[in-house]
């Protein structure tokens, strides 16, 4: 069951990776995502790195090892991967060393988010400032970032998550059933409007290098 922070997210690689082509690396990506890989068509190549053996990546390693890798790309995707680092400012300098001249990588950050389910291993959360200084870490002079989510949606997967770690003890799965529901109808009939950085689930954030 996605939360609505995730559904916009996707929707909204789907929106970016339009203006892109060519070679492609998925950050945390499994090759059997199909609703994933549907979005990677135009593209001549795609490759995953991942930690998990039973994704069957390309690079089966850890990012903080990418010094390791010998190819080079046109876009790079990392999607709710910053969160899981000990040095947060890597997945920014990754991106610069592993991309094309001209690439551009997309990465997601969690901001006011529940703990992942892997809680032991889930150790940060963004702001917009934080993200600036991680930029400014890195090679990086051209980027944009976007806030993911408004004040209700957050709200809204907040009390979800809330509800589906309830589930787990105790069975309601009628509840959860109606939250699915409910994440669906919000997401896609909510009356879009200029998001509030201040409140927000996660950040959306585009470099690009020269």
């Amino acid at each position: 069951m996605s939360s609505i922070h995730r559904l916009k997210l996707e929707r909204k690689i789907s929106c970016v990776l339009r203006d892109f082509s060519g070679t492609l690396l998925d950050v945390g990506g499994k090759k059997h995502d199909l609703k994933r890989n549907c979005k990677y068509i135009e593209f001549s190549n795609v490759k995953y790195l991942n930690i998990d053996p039973d994704s069957k990546p390309d690079y089966l390693m850890p990012l903080e090892e990418y010094s390791k890798i010998k190819n080079r790309f046109d876009v790079i995707i990392c999607t709710e991967v910053g969160e899981y680092l000990k040095a947060p400012f890597e997945i920014f300098q990754a991106a610069h060393f592993l991309l094309n001249s001209g690439g551009a990588a997309i990465i997601t950050l969690p901001s006011i988010m529940a703990k992942h389910g892997d809680a032991e291993l889930d150790l940060w959360r963004f702001t917009e400032s934080g993200i600036k200084e991680l930029i400014d870490q890195s090679q990086f002079t051209r980027y944009s970032i976007e806030p993911i989510g408004t004040l209700s949606t957050t709200i809204f997967d907040l009390y979800r998550a809330q509800r589906t770690y309830i589930a787990k003890r105790r069975p309601t799965a009628v509840i959860i059933k109606i939250f699915s529901l409910l994440s669906f109808f919000i997401s896609y009939l909510s009356i879009e409007r200029a998001h509030n950085s201040q409140i927000c689930s996660g950040y959306f954030v585009v470099v690009h290098k020269k």
